[in-house]
């Protein structure tokens, strides 16, 4: 199970759609309160686990809202069960979401108000936009190493289920006398797959 301190406003600022109950309130006195994902709900066996109570390191709480399923991992992890819970005085990234202003402006602002509270903290930063392209970036590396080995699978079937029943005793034996052991086993060459992966 994942479990993730979150702020005020992360699920709205995130877009998250509430399945059951409800978000986060400064009104409703939720430092105690969870949201649980549906796979979590799942797990519970409960149509309705709105009001279910749930203990975290010994303190329990109340279920308050119910999200859609969301990643918060790689996105060809598969989603875990995933609880949510208030912990604004303990959190370490910031979360902003710009309007259509360039972003160069967002960001000046943004690092003119940090050094009023931590001139010696460098400004780091990431779109989301960016990271997604870094993960898709791997899967498609991915997809063409499996797309390789596929093709060298359906090679070997060719050879094996069409050409090598057609030849004659003695060119099977010519042809099994002349091969040298291979060295690349699965039919992919190093050269191709540091290709692949070093983009």
């Amino acid at each position: 199970m994942n479990i993730y301190g979150i702020d005020y406003d992360f699920i709205e600022l995130l877009e998250m759609k509430i399945l059951q109950g409800r978000s986060f309130s400064r009104s409703m006195a939720d430092t105690g309160s969870y949201i649980i994902n549906e796979t979590a709900a799942h797990s519970l066996n409960r149509e309705n686990p709105i009001g279910t109570k749930l203990a975290l390191w010994g303190k329990e709480g109340p279920i308050v809202g119910v999200v859609k399923d969301f990643h918060f991992k790689s996105l060809n992890s598969k989603i875990s069960p995933t609880v949510l819970y208030l912990r604004p005085t303990y959190l370490n990234t910031l979360l902003i979401k710009l309007t259509d202003a360039p972003i160069f402006r967002g960001l000046n602002f943004i690092e003119n108000r940090l050094r009023i509270f931590a001139k010696e903290v460098p400004l780091k930063y990431s779109t989301i936009n960016e990271r997604l392209s870094d993960r898709l970036l791997d899967i498609r590396k991915w997809a063409t190493l499996a797309g390789c080995i596929g093709a060298g699978a359906c090679c070997s079937h060719v050879l094996v289920c069409w050409v090598w029943p057609r030849m004659s005793q003695s060119e099977k034996q010519k042809k099994l006398a002349s091969e040298k052991p291979m060295e690349q086993p699965y039919g992919i060459s190093s050269a191709l797959f540091w290709a692949i992966f070093s983009g």
